[in-house]
């Protein structure tokens, strides 16, 4: 699979919606997703830089981030594709562009992204609840990571 990351361009938003919604309504099975809506993906992501990830034509995922803060508020990979190293590539692009420390936030239902960010050098930092339920703040630092290596 060659995969390619890119800015978003306007051209690519009802593709990102339609992946927004599928795997929300997929993998957050400890929650009421009846609710979720194609135009969720506009609102969550305003003023968000977005990347995608492209196999071919055809956008398999992205990630989103308030560059304010070094925030990353949401990567979705489509189902199908999940495993096949695609988060990864998109983590790594923000961790070149974005100064230490980015931070992001997870549901603790959601075990398998809980792992995935684990796995890519991000260390749990804080937690909290949502109305969403319970959730974990992570914190990824460049330096830190170095260090751990030595």
């Amino acid at each position: 699979m060659n995969i390619t990351i890119s800015n978003m361009l306007a051209a690519d938003q009802p593709a990102l919606q339609q992946l927004f919604l599928a795997v929300r309504q997929q993998s957050f099975t400890w929650l009421n997703t009846a609710a979720y809506q194609l135009t969720d993906f506009d609102e969550q992501t305003k003023d968000e830089w977005i990347l995608l990830a492209k196999n071919a034509t055809e956008i398999v995922g992205f990630i989103a981030v308030w560059l304010r803060e070094s925030f990353i508020h949401h990567l979705f990979v489509k189902t199908s594709c999940q495993g096949m190293g695609i988060g990864t590539l998109l983590l790594n692009e923000v961790k070149r562009k974005l100064t230490d420390p980015i931070t992001l936030k997870c549901l603790t239902q959601n075990k398998a992204a809980i792992h995935f960010y684990k796995s890519n050098g991000f260390k749990e930092k804080e937690s909290g609840v949502s109305a969403d339920g319970p959730f974990l703040v992570f914190e990824y630092e460049a330096l830190e990571q170095e260090q751990d290596q030595l």
